[in-house]
């Protein structure tokens, strides 16, 4: 406590031992001794260090003790214990959690299902219902399947159309000219065609 005062001399609080009063309260980690510590009415540095040291020590009289005590225990005793533990029923919270494969209810166990002597609607087997039923569940989930696949193959056929028209729309100039090719000319460009053909027999009727 001395050293504490004399490291804290050169701090210049205004009020030492308030100050390290709650130095000391606020820095405990053990919240049982902090709240014990807030309780207390006139607390000051001296009590609260008085306090915390009787907390500490009697902490680990109680530690020293229990570790006494277990290592006393027999080991015959130890799993008799475990066995017992292990026969118990599920406590009330895994009960709560647990889902009933008869009715796909919670709070209660399948041996003790109202439902466990109905028989299903859909199946026509005894011991559940059919909201529960596994072969109901498992036929839905080949459907759901089914209409899944379906919808990916349809999407990606929808997909390979649109890359056909997209690609006719890219391939550029020589797919347009070839386009208007279909086209039948106009009575001028046919003229225009026409000149050079006629020409081309009047050179060879003045050769011959």
């Amino acid at each position: 406590m001395a050293g504490l005062r004399r490291l804290s001399s050169k701090c210049n609080f205004l009020e030492l031992d308030n100050m390290l009063r709650d130095r000391l309260v606020c820095g405990l980690r053990d919240e049982t001794l902090q709240r014990r510590l807030f309780a207390e009415k006139h607390l000051d540095i001296v009590s609260a260090w008085t306090l915390a040291q009787a907390y500490e020590t009697a902490r680990r009289d109680v530690d020293s003790l229990r570790g006494a005590h277990s290592a006393e225990i027999p080991i015959d005793r130890i799993n008799i214990g475990a066995r017992l533990q292990a026969s118990q029923p599920a406590s009330a919270r895994q009960i709560d959690d647990y889902v009933c494969p008869r009715c796909r209810e919670t709070g209660h166990d399948s041996r003790q299902c109202r439902f466990k002597n109905t028989t299903c609607s859909y199946c026509r087997r005894i011991g559940h219902i059919q909201r529960a039923c596994y072969r109901k569940q498992t036929k839905q989930r080949k459907k759901y399947t089914k209409q899944r696949k379906e919808a990916y193959g349809a999407d990606m056929q929808s997909r390979a159309v649109g890359d056909n028209i997209l690609g006719d729309s890219l391939a550029g100039p020589a797919a347009i000219i070839k386009q208007k090719s279909l086209i039948p000319p106009t009575d001028s460009e046919a003229a225009k065609r026409k000149k050079p053909e006629a020409q081309l027999k009047k050179n060879n009727r003045e050769r011959a």
